[in-house]
């Protein structure tokens, strides 16, 4: 069995990427959404992922019981997911999860500064004026 994770800057084409890299190597797929789903068949709503899924928590909110809980499904999701067989994982910390585990590849997409910018603008139908190259 094998185990790959895949973390990437914006604009990368990680998500892209790793998709053909599963299909190339008959792997499953593992991206938000089925790790959402796994994690709402868990037992975390729906209001209270959105609440917590990557959002910077307050000092206060990081001791939360929540985020703890969330945490801990979101890795028992991971875990459940790579029991299924071999498996290509986009981002959701699935490189720390398995980190130092034998049978993982971990894996970081970049791509230079201006194809990013190209990219973002395009996503978004805006000029370098409007653009939101803030989050780059």
């Amino acid at each position: 069995m094998g185990i790959i994770s895949v973390s990437r800057e914006l604009a990368a084409l990680g998500d892209e990427t790793a998709q053909e890299l599963a299909k190339l190597l008959g792997f499953r797929f593992a991206d938000k959404r089925l790790l959402e789903e796994r994690i709402k068949s868990l037992g975390i709503d729906e209001q209270k992922l959105k609440k917590l899924d990557e959002r910077k928590p307050s000092i206060i909110a990081s001791l939360s019981q929540d985020r703890d809980d969330y945490l801990h499904y979101l890795k028992t999701a991971i875990l459940c997911e790579a029991q299924q067989g071999s498996c290509v994982f986009i981002g959701r910390g699935a490189g720390m999860v398995f980190k130092g585990m034998p049978g993982h590849i971990r894996i970081f997409l970049a791509a230079p500064l201006e194809i990013r910018i190209e990219r973002v603008k395009s996503y978004f139908h805006c000029d370098d004026r409007r653009a939101p190259l803030d989050i780059l």
